[in-house]
């Protein structure tokens, strides 16, 4: 065997095992827990095999879901120490950073409204908000806030439309047992520039207001128009703008 030979078997002898040695980066999974009880088990037996895939996890629990589920019992699957709940600004920056993806286990219908309407006045809702306009790929769980769960059909066709914001959104709506397939190339939201709506109304209620969120308009109305303090506040809270023109 010649030097040169011998060079090139030691060279790969080496590579081989320092390539053994180098462990994959950790991918980092934002869990936000809402307060919903349906399909929790399968999701935390879905959150294992993330586990086993190479993520580690920061763990949010809105306040209903502190109320409703075992947070030792999340603790000890999910192999977490801390879980973070609202009332802990002073985490948010650390709850952000490098993450990788969102899951949202356990999703109400509570929070499926908000999230729709663009509400980020808890911890979980700021969060999945924070987690859309970055274009984080988000993956949640339907089985808590399964519209065809309502025997009203009203009642259903409200719950159906938040479902389909939602995947506007980017979320990617999936049974509890399935949470961890989130595919890679989701489709996230593209910035739609907001369309400006003339109401010649006399009076501009919150109904209005939450009919232009859900058309992603801004509202135009006449100097002489009432507008309802409760139609201000939600705005103010979902993010419609109002106008007066002339």
């Amino acid at each position: 065997m010649g030097f040169d030979e011998m060079i090139e078997i030691i060279v790969k002898e080496v590579v081989k095992r320092i390539n053994s040695e180098i462990q994959p980066p950790k991918k980092e999974a934002l869990l936000i827990f809402t307060g919903a009880i349906s399909g929790c088990n399968d999701a935390l037996n879905a959150l294992k095999k993330m586990g086993k895939e190479g993520y580690n996890f920061k763990v949010v629990l809105s306040e209903s879901a502190q109320q409703i589920l075992d947070q030792d019992k999340i603790k000890e699957e999910l192999d977490v120490t801390d879980i973070y709940v609202d009332g802990t600004p002073e985490n948010v920056d650390y709850l952000k950073r490098d993450i990788d993806k969102i899951v949202i286990p356990t999703l109400t219908r509570n929070s499926a409204a908000k999230i729709a309407m663009g509400i980020s006045d808890t911890l979980a809702t700021y969060l999945v908000s924070w987690g859309i306009m970055s274009n984080i790929p988000i993956v949640a769980s339907i089985d808590g806030c399964n519209p065809q769960k309502s025997k009203s059909s009203a009642y259903r066709d409200m719950l159906n439309n938040n479902i389909e914001i939602l995947k506007e959104y980017g979320i990617a709506l999936k049974e509890a047992k399935d949470i961890y397939k989130c595919e890679k190339n989701i489709v996230q939201c593209e910035y739609k520039k907001e369309k400006e709506v003339f109401l010649e109304k006399k009076l501009i209620t919150r109904e209005d207001v939450i009919n232009a969120k859900n058309n992603n308009q801004q509202i135009l109305v006449s100097k002489n128009t009432i507008i309802t303090q409760l139609a201000t506040d939600i705005a103010r809270q979902i993010g419609v703008t109002i106008k007066t023109t002339n």
